[in-house]
C-alpha cells in the first residue's frame, strides 16, 4: 500500500541530472530532510539514493518507502 501523502511540490528529477556523485548526495540529502519534515524518524540513504537515480519526485510519496515513522 502507498502512502497517501504526495503534496507534488517538487518536480521529478530526470535520471540524467543524478550522475554525478555529489549531485546524488546532494539530492539524498534534500529527500532526507523531506521526509523527516513529515515525522520520520528512520531513513534508508540507499533506498532513497536508488529511487531518486530513478526519477523519483523528491517531496513525493516515493521517497517514504524508505522512511520508518514513530
Amino acid at each position: 500500500m502507498r502512502p497517501a501523502v504526495d503534496d507534488g511540490a517538487a518536480e521529478p528529477l530526470a535520471a540524467s541530472t543524478l550522475t554525478r556523485s555529489d549531485d546524488v548526495e546532494k539530492h539524498v540529502a534534500e529527500a532526507q530532510e523531506s521526509v523527516r519534515s513529515r515525522g520520520a524518524v528512520s531513513i534508508d540513504r540507499g533506498c532513497l539514493r536508488t529511487m531518486l537515480q530513478r526519477g523519483a519526485h523528491v517531496a513525493g510519496a516515493e521517497i517514504m518507502w524508505g522512511a520508518t515513522f514513530a
